[in-house]
């Protein structure tokens, strides 16, 4: 799901990367895919991004992948 709501935004992983401060473009990939982590401000920042509400990403997560607490 976050990765078609990207999509339908018309951003690519390397821009969400380079938005979030990611040096590599997979590093957003893995969140994506649940791989990693993600924080609860990276979290923030990518509904900002993305224009969403955080419980439209919390619903992603909850399928996908977890959140943690932290910077």
């Amino acid at each position: 799901k976050l990765k078609m709501i990207r999509k339908e935004k018309g951003i690519t992983q390397a821009e969400m990367s380079k938005q979030l401060g990611y040096r590599s473009p997979s590093t957003y990939h893995y969140i994506e895919t649940g791989k990693t982590k993600l924080t609860i401000e990276k979290a923030k920042k990518i509904c900002n991004i993305l224009n969403i509400s955080i419980e439209e990403l919390i619903d992603e997560f909850q399928e996908n992948c977890s959140l943690k607490e932290g910077a």
